[in-house]
């Protein structure tokens, strides 16, 4: 089973998702902002991240663009984003994104 990596701002938050996850027998790694879930995620290498769009620092989107970058010869690993606001519906429906509102 692979990796998640989870990353959102507000610790209870994290805490929820990753004890799902721990109960699902998937192990995950933590990060409480965009910057150290990039610095993460070459070392980590997820099979999975579970994104909070808009946390401190560099937001989510940005988080998507960095770690794409830094993906291991052109394998990405799939996102799975959050957010507690909504989002424009123009975002939706050009990206084909579903929207789950925390």
């Amino acid at each position: 089973m692979g990796t998640v990596l989870v990353v959102e701002d507000e610790a209870t938050v994290r805490e929820v998702v990753c004890a799902y996850l721990h109960r699902a027998g998937l192990p995950t790694h933590e990060a409480a902002d965009g910057l150290v879930a990039v610095r993460a995620f070459p070392d980590v290498r997820p099979d999975l991240v579970v994104l909070d769009l808009m946390i401190p620092g560099i937001d989510g989107f940005e988080v998507l663009r960095r770690c794409d970058l830094a993906s291991v010869s052109g394998s990405r690993s799939p996102a799975a984003t959050s957010t507690s606001r909504g989002m424009p519906r123009s975002w939706v429906s050009t990206t084909g994104q579903r929207r789950i509102v925390k």
